[in-house]
């Protein structure tokens, strides 16, 4: 491909625009719509192919060859600019594999620079990376890397393993704090909307305590008020019952009818 026809800005710019445009587009069709609104729909995704075609017809890059075929071309010209035959390829492949499992990262990364060299040769384009390599050879490196060298699986199960380290940490700090606050008694104060004082939680029947709590109301999507009006009276009702009162607690259920 020649250069001067702007080839890598095209195919990086205005055609992921349009790909995206199709995307975006294809998905609409699934939804329920009006049936004029989907067929203009349509005709928009229809003028979007023939110009994409055009374009793609311009560059060179509408081959009437199988996906299959096309990318056998890809391999053998990427193949010949690298200078190196397929077999030299998966040698070197396996080797950056065996050097990942012996944690010898710097030789997994000289290994990958040499090929990356390889690749970019004088294209002009820029440096491609190891994943466009051949298709034949890269089913054989199913594993990514990030810079370090490290895949990404060892990297998630490090962040896995750190973060519930740091879960089970809290939620020890957490139990014993419960467990010391369980032996106390705490004094209970309840706000008094009449006076606006916290006055001494009293029941009128010594060990007997009624709650009546206004639950949610389902006219809307959950949210975190719902959460709030379920958790907060139920951890109440709780200590209520562990500082021995008998507790007899009703919440009411709004409908949609009563809003």
């Amino acid at each position: 491909m020649s250069d001067d026809l702007q080839t890598p800005v095209i195919l990086t710019g205005a055609l992921q625009e349009a790909l995206k445009f199709v995307n975006s587009s294809s998905k609409m069709l699934k939804k329920k719509m009006q049936k004029k609104t989907q067929l203009q729909l349509v005709q928009s995704l229809l003028e979007v192919e023939k110009e994409v075609r055009k374009v793609l017809n311009v560059l060179g890059l509408l081959s009437s060859l199988s996906y299959a075929e096309v990318l056998q071309q890809f391999k053998e010209k990427a193949l010949k600019r690298a200078g190196l035959t397929e077999d030299e390829v998966l040698n070197l492949i396996e080797e950056r594999r065996q050097a990942r499992i012996n944690k010898d990262f710097a030789k997994s990364d000289e290994v990958r620079t040499g090929l990356t060299e390889k690749e970019g040769g004088d294209s002009g384009v820029g440096e491609w990376q190891l994943e466009a390599l051949p298709v034949a050879v890269i089913e054989d490196e199913d594993v990514i890397e990030n810079e370090e060298g490290e895949s990404v699986d060892e990297k998630a199960e490090k962040f896995i393993q750190k973060f519930y380290q740091e879960m089970r940490m809290q939620s020890q700090t957490t139990t014993t704090a419960a467990a010391a606050m369980a032996e106390e008694r705490v004094e209970l104060r309840l706000y008094n909307s009449m006076t606006r004082e916290k006055d001494i939680f009293n029941t009128k029947v010594p060990g007997e305590v009624s709650m009546y709590v206004c639950g949610i109301t389902a006219y809307d999507y959950s949210h975190l008020g719902h959460a709030r009006a379920a958790v907060s009276f139920d951890i109440l009702y709780r200590y209520l019952k562990h500082l021995g009162y008998e507790v007899t607690y009703v919440r009411n259920f709004t409908d949609v009818d009563d809003k």
